[in-house]
């Protein structure tokens, strides 16, 4: 998918995954590979956009559907560490990566 200008537009579910139980059957590990493997994804297909179109792109629209979304799934004490884990490796390795982070059917308690 990509926006008017042609840049990628990467999209993720978040109410789709259930990041609490992932934590709590010891698999955090496992779903933090999964997030460090979407931003590579990222990468690769800005890469393959700015080839194809002949254009160089650096920057991303990365857009969030919030749909099913549960605090209780989501924010538990448990899963915090790694949300803040993911963060900082984002933070540290793909800095200005997105243009926007957008979050689209998120409710007014999540700040958005």
């Amino acid at each position: 998918m990509v926006d008017f200008e042609g840049r990628p537009v990467m999209s993720s579910g978040v109410g789709e995954m259930d990041t609490r139980n992932l934590i709590l059957m010891g698999e955090g590990n496992e779903m933090d590979r999964y997030f460090l493997y979407c931003y590579e994804r990222q990468l690769h297909n800005l890469h393959h956009v700015s080839k194809a179109s002949g254009k160089e792109f650096t920057e991303t629209y990365f857009l969030f559907n919030m749909a099913g979304y549960n605090p209780k799934a989501h924010a538990c004490l448990a899963c915090i560490p790694s949300w803040i884990k993911l963060v900082q490796i984002y933070e540290r390795h793909y800095p200005q990566l997105d243009r926007n982070i957008i979050a689209v059917n998120s409710n007014i308690l999540l700040g958005f």
